[in-house]
């Protein structure tokens, strides 16, 4: 059986390295896509907020980075 089980988690990034922020929750999601998909609802209705961090990114069932992206107007405006 596939794993499904994705996470999405804020923060800031400080020169090369990630400084996790205040959210954290983990998705079950068929795929990467998917999972990506989920990513503006989930902040939304889960209790994102702005001290939380100004990026979010997704790992994968193997806790690797599948996508880093800027909490900017773009991302909550797409």
């Amino acid at each position: 059986m596939p794993k499904t089980r994705y996470v999405i988690e804020t923060g800031t990034i400080a020169g090369d390295a990630w400084m996790a922020g205040g959210f954290h929750e983990a998705i079950n999601a068929a795929d990467p896509d998917v999972a990506l998909s989920s990513v503006r609802p989930a902040l939304n209705s889960m209790g994102y907020r702005d001290s939380d961090g100004n990026y979010v990114r997704v790992l994968d069932p193997e806790k690797h980075e599948i996508a880093r992206l800027p909490l900017d107007e773009a991302f909550w405006s797409a």
